[in-house]
């Protein structure tokens, strides 16, 4: 292959397209509620994590500074609440009741700031007939209750409509899962699924028969970094599963979920809530039959992103992973998406249709996952999540120039490149990725090596793919900037998220093929 063809088709490994839907406003925190996918192993702490001893059916509303405030059913005296300033750590009870007579509820975090509470409300004197009422709170402290009925269930619902948890999806609607039909077992008494397009307000029945099966209750819905959705929840004692506890089931798009497995066996403990910690470690909290709230915790999960990953024509790319841990084994799973954010499968030897790895690192071990450079070209992203310490770098290998090895890409909202051009020579490719579970938008600015922007060197992206790529030489990015003989640094900027990228620069003989470095904005 002469120069200007392997020039050729390494550009080609760094071209990349951007499609995405409409940037959504974020009103929730999902920082709080988005856990890895590797994030399997809880432990119950030995003491409750509030000092009253009458607790039960904990829900979990984060404020607008970060603090997080733990709501409870408190006996007769109904809902009642404690606040935590560390993240989840430790909370204090605030003093008061925030509702009478009703105490089970989820929250909508509503675009002009307040909050909507969605709670259950029995209908006359049985426990089996419920519907969904709400309440506004601008500091949730204290609540108004809006008038009318939000949701009073299915056809199927037989008029029980309790224990409901919401998440909001990518397109800005809101679904609820709530537990319908508590008379006839085993069709009902099971997780059913209703959706909203004006913030709780008004709901459609989604799902009208069980997601899993009878006696699988209390469910609690948390988003995954990998853009998937886990649902936690209570085999109950009337379940057929002779397991009894706290199980959880996974989704790609939240509306259908497989059982997994138990993560807590006691069958007393009900009704989880799970928040992310500061440290990224997550605690669950939990009812349990004496009326006191326990709690458990799992630990935080090393995330490692590669920026770009490539296959095909003869490029290959090695992930070669090491467990800096003496004594524990690193349990992983590598995950591979392309330029949407869809799942990619990059030809990896010996699982050549798979986006996804799983594998393990023994102590002070390594592993290597090499794709194999057949077929065609193939470019996009990795993400690979371990339960233990992990650490990573792709070896990228472009014939007739050589080998280059780059590092794990870190998250920012804002990163540095130098970057340099010769026409027919020397040239910089930036790779980029969206490791949110929403869109970002970018704004790249090509600088001279006086720090002044370039004519025509800016470009915006107003809506970068969640987990998407892009991969570009500088003179694509900017073909309306002079960049023919070219030295300087690209400059980009993101809202609503943080990306990550990684830089290489290329030339037309062997041996020009190197990483730059990717700094992040002060």
């Amino acid at each position: 292959m002469n120069q200007k063809a392997v020039l050729g088709t390494a550009l080609s490994l760094w071209l990349g397209t951007i499609q995405a839907p409409i940037l959504q406003a974020q009103t929730d925190p999902d920082s709080y509620i988005t856990l890895s996918s590797q994030t399997k192993t809880w432990s119950l702490e030995s003491s409750s994590p509030l000092p009253t001893t009458t607790a039960a059916v904990p829900s979990i509303l984060v404020l607008p500074n970060g603090n997080i405030r733990l709501f409870h059913c408190s006996g007769g005296a109904g809902m009642q609440s404690a606040t935590s300033t560390d993240g989840g750590k430790t909370f204090t009870p605030d003093a008061g009741t925030r509702l009478m007579g009703t105490c089970d509820g989820t929250f909508i975090y509503l675009a002009n700031g307040l909050f909507r509470l969605l709670i259950e409300e029995r209908v006359g004197a049985t426990m089996t007939k419920s519907q969904v009422v709400s309440y506004i709170s601008s500091d949730g402290l204290t609540f108004t209750k809006e008038s009318g009925v939000r949701y009073t269930g299915s056809s199927t619902d037989a008029g029980f409509t309790g224990v409901i948890n919401v998440i909001k999806l990518p397109d800005g609607r809101h679904r609820i899962y709530y537990i319908g039909d508590l008379t006839s077992p085993p069709q009902g008494d099971g997780v059913r699924t209703a959706v909203s397009s004006d913030e709780g307000v008004t709901w459609t029945p989604e799902r009208t028969t069980n997601l899993l099966p009878s006696g699988y209750v209390d469910p609690y819905v948390v988003k995954l970094s990998n853009g998937g959705y886990r649902m936690y929840y209570r085999i109950a004692p009337q379940a057929q599963n002779p397991d009894k506890g706290i199980a959880y089931a996974d989704s790609a798009d939240g509306a259908s979920f497989t059982h997994v497995g138990l993560v807590l066996r006691d069958r007393e403990l009900a009704d989880p809530a799970v928040v992310k910690l500061p440290d990224g470690s997550a605690r669950m909290f939990l009812g349990y039959n004496d009326n006191r709230l326990r709690s458990a915790t799992a630990p935080a999960v090393t995330e490692l992103h590669f920026a770009q990953i490539g296959n095909g024509l003869g490029f290959t790319a090695d992930t070669v992973f090491t467990n800096p841990s003496t004594t524990a084994t690193a349990n992983a799973r590598m995950e591979f998406f392309d330029d949407n954010g869809a799942a990619l499968s990059p030809g990896i030897l010996g699982s050549t249709s798979k986006s996804t790895v799983d594998f393990t690192v023994p102590p002070l071990g390594t592993a290597t996952f090499s794709t194999d450079g057949a077929g065609a070209l193939v470019v996009g992203s990795a993400f690979v999540a371990s339960e233990n310490s992990l650490a990573g770098v792709v070896r990228f290998r472009i014939p007739e120039i050589g080998i280059a090895g780059v590092g794990e890409s870190q998250p920012m909202s804002g990163f540095i490149v130098p970057v340099r051009r010769k026409a027919g020579g020397i040239n910089t490719g930036v790779a980029v990725r969206n490791p949110e579970t929403k869109a970002v938008s970018l704004t790249l600015t090509l600088r001279n090596k006086s720090g002044a922007a370039v004519t025509n060197g800016t470009k915006s992206i107003t809506s970068f793919a969640a987990r998407g790529h892009f991969a570009q030489f500088i003179h694509e990015l900017f073909p309306g900037a002079s960049t023919d003989d070219f030295e300087g640094t690209l400059v980009v900027q993101a809202t609503g998220g943080k990306v990550a990228a990684t830089a290489l620069e290329l030339g037309t003989s062997a041996g020009e093929f190197t990483t730059l470095p990717v700094t992040a904005l002060k």
